[in-house]
């Protein structure tokens, strides 16, 4: 399927890089574009753990999550290189949630996507 020129524009706007220095930033840039497709279908990022639709996309949101929490934790087990500054800013620009079940650190299911999206179309 062709991309519009509304995503290619949004993608432009959040500075989407175009070249990939190797097939694991290809991979991610991919990854983040099923999230925005997610976004525009669903008005929020939630993407559930275990989301039916698209497994590797829930698996994926829920990695990055992993990723932001080693750069936050206390020295020793601190990673600042876990995930970079420019997808932490890739993924804030489009109101990515770093936790979950409103701060918790709960997993997100199927079922209360349905909440996240009622909640979503409530505040817009």
């Amino acid at each position: 399927s062709q991309m519009t020129r509304a995503k290619v524009e949004l993608l432009d706007a959040e500075s989407f890089s175009w070249t990939y220095e190797n097939k694991r930033d290809k991979r991610w840039h991919e990854l983040y574009g099923e999230l925005l497709k997610f976004k525009e279908a669903h008005g929020h990022c939630n993407v559930p753990k275990k989301y039916h639709e698209n497994q590797r996309l829930g698996s994926w949101v829920d990695y990055q999550r992993t990723l932001y929490r080693q750069t936050k934790r206390p020295d020793p087990e601190r990673n600042p290189e876990a995930i970079s500054a420019e997808r932490i800013r890739l993924l804030e620009a489009v109101n990515f949630r770093w936790t979950t079940a409103k701060g918790k650190g709960l997993e997100l299911t199927t079922a209360n996507l349905n909440e996240e999206e009622e909640d979503s179309n409530h505040s817009s």
